[in-house]
């Protein structure tokens, strides 16, 4: 497999992993201004979450958000 294969299979597994944030977003926690996420491109955007709202999708739902300088940014990693 060639490198530009590889890097084509992960760009379509971000894009994957950022429609199925969106949706369980949207449907779990009834979240409805998350359809942005599908739309974005690369690794990181801007979710727009305060403090409270990241404090319990941790606490609650095992979502954890990591934060860059006083930014909040879309590097998630959810426990299973």
């Amino acid at each position: 497999m060639s490198w530009s294969s590889e890097l084509d299979q992960m760009r379509q597994r971000i894009v994957g992993n950022r429609r199925e944030l969106a949706a369980l977003l949207r449907d779990r926690l009834n979240f409805n201004r998350c359809a942005f996420i599908a739309r974005h491109h690369g690794m990181f955007s801007f979710m727009g979450f305060n403090a409270q709202q990241i404090s319990t999708l941790r606490e609650k739902h095992s979502v954890y958000i990591a934060r860059f300088k006083t930014e909040f940014r879309e590097s998630i990693c959810v426990k299973r």
